[in-house]
């Protein structure tokens, strides 16, 4: 992720797309890292009780975004939208074991 999101940053910030797509990124990580956040310190309280919801939109939108300005730093991404569906389908997994 890292590399990737470096490679579209050295495209120049002010390059057609790069801020948004730059954007995009940093707020899919913000909800990213505030999600687990919430799940790890949630233990056992009424959000647990609820199905879990790993929303791949702002994941897809970011390596769309990434694509049309580098397709390594897309590429890049791959691994990370497939690490976060499976993290998906254990969590849903999780919860349906502990309802």
């Amino acid at each position: 992720m890292a590399i990737a999101v470096f490679l579209v940053w050295r495209e120049g910030l002010t390059q057609d797309g790069v801020m948004a797509a730059f954007i995009i990124f940093w707020v899919q990580l913000v909800l990213n890292v505030l999600w687990s956040v919430s799940s790890i310190t949630s233990q056992r309280t009424k959000i647990m009780t609820m199905p879990p919801r790993r929303d791949l939109s702002p994941k897809k939108t970011t390596i769309i975004e990434f694509f049309s300005i580098s397709a390594v730093a897309g590429g890049l991404l791959i691994p990370y939208i497939l690490w976060v569906s499976i993290a998906s389908s254990l969590n849903i997994r999780v919860w349906m074991l502990n309802r």
